[in-house]
């Protein structure tokens, strides 16, 4: 039995190693098994800390965006220095959103920041590249030695230049023009207000209005003189170097979209009617009103008034002005033609001003002719855009397509649509023709003035002077020039008199409006994208009203109505 019992512990031993090292094997696995998990987990808390990163950055691109703000090299920072002012901001200008979502981690294991790439454009939508970064050190070490390891996460932030049409028709509410008159077009619907303005001025031909867009009148004014909200001349504002007798003598627009109470009056000294001008051509100007000056009522900054658009050039615009907003959202296009090349000229400004830079220039190659060639007869230019700034249309009066038809019986003038890229301000021609005449016993000639889009962009709508009429083509579905030009339709006389007509111009309220010189009214198309019904007058099909609103008593349509500058609220998609 003894010996038995030897022989069994004897055995014992061995299996008791076996089962150890079972054990040890069993142990080691879970050991590295819980290893696995725990790195796991760094890892996911690692990049968890650079995604918060990203995102931190990411906020702060957006909030840049919104703001108008460009960079052209990456920003970079680690995120526990993001608090102080200027870091990662708008390239300096402090935002405090943007500050609260900077902090993100810190300690002597891991660090963060975030590398914020410069924005790229490409047709209209601005995309940021936006990296957050865990850096991991040897524990206990911080930053002073060799990292571990580095975890990344990318966030891409795009903004799309969409329009907000509520607020751009809000900003379309006012209209102020001629003598004392005035309309509110309301922020939303197709009601109207006509009223007596407060201004005792009488605005002769181009005018721009600034409303914001909440529907608050800002000021409004003629190229010479501002008015602020409440009627009164603003400070320091008289003397501006705009024409009195110009198509379109001013065009205004806000600096960084308003947010700081500055914006841009462009003015143009053209006048084809004087001889002060070399050929009665003009230059531009701008000036900056600042709406704090003046206890609040607003006034033009003393070093930034009539400043020359195109130091050392005089003589290169006509009397047409017009302004775009840049598809970026960080700027505009201030756009002008100039005679006798019938060139177009586009001027850059940033949210900042000015860039400086001489215009750009786009012909056509073509040889222009005038049937009145003289320095006084060059003719009463205007342009206007689309809705979309996508297309350009532009009346230029006593030209011609060529020499041949500038001979009897003359054109009223050229009219002509091009293609524009808000990228880039870049112009291409697309259609152009003669815009026919229609003479009478007391003025047998007539002259382009006036140049708009219907409000669904089917039609362009020309008004002429001495005498006034209104013509329209159909630009939807056409192919050629000759389309465009097959599709002329004569709709009325707009002056019953031989005392001239008036700018046609789209309302924010889907009709169209056409200013009668001299009149207390002011002509109006009610339906101006209708077809021509059979067995119809055009005239009837469109509702076409001479004098078809009345103007309050001592107030004076004259030649010209506001032309206002779409300020584009953008949309933020993230991804």
């Amino acid at each position: 039995m003894e010996r038995g019992r030897f022989s069994f512990g004897g055995f014992a031993l061995p299996s008791v190693v076996l089962s150890s090292v079972i054990l040890l094997m069993v142990l080691g696995a879970a050991m590295q098994g819980l290893a696995s998990i725990r790195s796991g987990i760094a890892s996911q808390y690692y990049n968890q800390l650079a995604f918060e990163a990203a995102e931190s950055g990411a906020a702060i691109a957006e909030e840049c965006l919104k703001q108008g703000y460009r960079w052209t090299s990456p920003m970079s920072t680690y995120t526990e220095k993001c608090s102080g002012r200027g870091n990662l901001s708008c390239s300096g200008h402090g935002s405090d959103y943007a500050e609260r979502r900077c902090a993100v981690a810190s300690n002597l294991d891991v660090s963060t920041r975030v590398v914020i790439h410069p924005p790229e454009v490409n047709m209209g939508v601005t995309r940021v590249k936006v990296e957050g970064i865990a850096t991991k050190f040897p524990r206990g070490h911080g930053g002073g030695v060799r990292p571990v390891a580095e975890y990344k996460s990318v966030i891409y932030r795009s903004i799309i230049q969409e329009n907000d049409q509520a607020k751009t028709r809000a900003t379309q509410r006012y209209w102020y023009f001629g003598t004392q008159a005035a309309i509110d077009f309301g922020v939303s619907g197709d009601s109207s207000r006509i009223f007596r303005n407060n201004t005792r001025y009488t605005a002769g031909e181009g005018v721009t209005v600034i409303t914001d867009t909440s529907g608050n009148l800002k000021f409004w004014t003629d190229g010479r003189s501002v008015f602020n909200s409440s009627g009164a001349v603003m400070y320091n504002s008289t003397g501006l170097n705009g024409s009195s007798s110009g198509t379109q003598a001013a065009a205004s627009f806000p600096l960084n979209s308003g947010r700081d109470g500055k914006y841009i009056i462009v003015t143009n000294s053209a006048d084809t009617s004087s001889l002060a001008s070399a050929r009665g051509l003009g230059e531009l100007y701008y000036s900056i009103v600042d709406m704090s000056l003046d206890g609040g009522k607003g006034g033009i900054q003393d070093e930034a008034k009539n400043t020359p658009l195109w130091t050392g050039k005089l003589g290169y615009t006509t009397e047409a002005l017009t302004v775009a907003p840049k598809s970026s959202g960080d700027g505009y296009w201030v756009i002008t033609t100039t005679k006798p090349s019938l060139d177009i000229l586009v001027f850059d400004f940033n949210n900042d001003g000015f860039s400086g830079n001489p215009p750009q220039r786009f012909s056509t190659g073509l040889n222009y002719a005038t049937y009145a060639p003289g320095p006084t007869n060059l003719g009463f230019d205007s342009m206007n855009f689309n809705k979309s700034y996508s297309q350009l249309a532009i009346s230029s009066g006593k030209n011609c397509l060529n020499s041949a038809s500038c001979r009897s019986p003359l054109p009223s003038g050229l009219a002509r649509v091009v293609d524009f890229s808000a990228d880039t301000g870049k112009i291409t021609p697309k259609y152009e023709w003669n815009v026919s005449i229609r003479p009478t016993a007391d003025s047998p000639y007539s002259e382009n003035y006036g140049i708009s889009f219907s409000p669904k962009e089917n039609y362009l709508y020309v008004s002429t002077l001495y005498r006034a009429g209104l013509f329209r083509y159909k630009i939807s579905g056409a192919q050629s020039s000759d389309d465009v030009k097959n599709s002329e339709e004569y709709i009325a006389n707009t002056s019953t008199a031989n005392s001239g007509g008036g700018q046609v111009l789209a309302g924010p309220d889907g009709k169209m409006y056409v200013a009668n010189y001299g009149m207390r009214s002011v002509s109006v198309i009610n339906n101006p994208d209708n077809p021509t019904l059979p067995g119809s007058s055009t005239a009837d099909s469109i509702g076409w009203i001479y004098n078809g609103i009345t103007l309050p008593s001592g107030t004076y349509s004259r030649y010209g109505l506001p032309q206002m500058v779409t300020v584009y609220s953008p949309k933020i998609i993230s991804y």
